[in-house]
C-alpha cells in the first residue's frame, strides 16, 4: 500500500513540507524565550503580556529594554504569519504541487523567518533595517508562491 506523500504516490522525493509548519511555530516562539531570558526575572508568566506593555510605556528605555521589545515584536510577527503559511502549505499539498517544489519553498520560508528574527532583534540602524523588510517580504512572497502554485494545479 502506498502512503500519500503530498504530490504523488510515485514521487521519489520525500515530502518534508508539513514538518515546516511546526518548525515555523518554533521560529515564531523562539524570540519570546530570548526576551524572557533578557528580562532577568521581570517577565511574569501569570501576566505574560505585561512586560511588553510596561516596556512600551517607559519614557526612557535601556538598550536591553529595546531588545526585549524587538524580540517580542518578532514573536508577534511570526505568529501573525503562521496561519497563512500553514494554509499555503496545506493548499499546495492538496493541489499536489511536486514535493521538490514544496520542500524548496517551505525551506525558503523557514530561512527567511530565521533571518527575519535575527535582523529584527539585533539590527537597530535604520540604514540596515531594510534587510529585515527584505527577509519579511521573501517569506510573504513564498507564501503567495505556494498559493499560486496550488491554484494553478487545482482542477
Amino acid at each position: 500500500m502506498t502512503v500519500f506523500s503530498g504530490s504523488s504516490a510515485l514521487s521519489s522525493v520525500p515530502n518534508h513540507s508539513y514538518y515546516a509548519i511546526p518548525a515555523a511555530w518554533v521560529l515564531a516562539v523562539l524570540p519570546h524565550f530570548y526576551a524572557v531570558a533578557l528580562s532577568k526575572g521581570q517577565f511574569k508568566n501569570a501576566h505574560p503580556r505585561q512586560l511588553l506593555h510596561d516596556l512600551l510605556a517607559k519614557k526612557t528605555k535601556t538598550a536591553n529594554d529595546a531588545k526585549i521589545i524587538r524580540a517580542e515584536s518578532a514573536q508577534l510577527n511570526g505568529f501573525e504569519n503562521l496561519g497563512l503559511f500553514a494554509a499555503a502549505v496545506v493548499a499546495a499539498n492538496v493541489a499536489k504541487v511536486p514535493n521538490s517544489e514544496l520542500n524548496t519553498l517551505t525551506a525558503t520560508y523557514l530561512a527567511s523567518r530565521a533571518l527575519f528574527n535575527l535582523l529584527y532583534i539585533f539590527v537597530t540602524q535604520e540604514s540596515t533595517a531594510t534587510l529585515r523588510s527584505a527577509s519579511f517580504l521573501t517569506g510573504v512572497g513564498t507564501i503567495w508562491t505556494l498559493f499560486i502554485k496550488a491554484g494553478l494545479r487545482a482542477v
